[in-house]
């Protein structure tokens, strides 16, 4: 089971399934161009992990990229460590492509855990990777960039890598 925390551990989760979808793309003959690919999301118990390269996500982060994964909300869990009960703080933000997105985080440490969005992924608790423990970190390695218009000139495209490349967010 997948495990995570903040960076003081005073917030700690965990999920019981894989992430829940995969993003992977399709070229036809007759869509011979990247802009032409075919993007499809199939709602399945396989590893999904992408890189966002939103503005939103960049801000939040104060990195490049977000690297997150979809876990079903029912399938999530929070606990508290021994020596203190977790203070969850929200903000609540409008994305770029204007959907709600709330970022959940740590009032002790400051460290961004998850986030939800009332679109898009509304059943669904986007976990940044990074606050994943070690040993479950390793299963997740990226299937898909997002936004890669935002993409840091100077940062390698993971195309032809077997990551699929989409402009935006995915069509759910």
């Amino acid at each position: 089971m997948p495990t995570g925390s903040c960076i003081c551990g005073a917030i700690k989760y965990s999920f019981d399934v894989q992430p829940s979808a995969k993003v992977s793309t399709h070229t036809t003959p007759e869509h011979s161009h990247p802009q032409d690919t075919l993007r499809v999301i199939t709602h399945t118990p396989l590893n999904h992990q992408c890189l966002c390269h939103c503005l939103s996500c960049r801000r939040i982060t104060g990195t490049t990229a977000a690297s997150v994964a979809l876990i079903p909300k029912a399938d999530f869990q929070t606990t508290a460590s021994a020596e203190s009960v977790p203070s969850f703080r929200q903000n609540t933000i409008t994305h770029e492509a204007g959907m709600q997105i709330t970022y959940v985080f740590c009032s002790d440490c400051g460290t961004t855990c998850w986030k939800t969005a009332n679109a898009g992924w509304p059943d669904q608790i986007i976990v940044f990777t990074g606050t994943l423990d070690d040993a479950s970190f390793e299963q997740f390695k990226p299937d898909a960039e997002f936004w890669v218009k935002y993409r840091a000139p100077w940062l390698e495209s993971l195309e032809g890598k077997g990551v699929a490349q989409v402009q935006g967010f995915p069509e759910a």
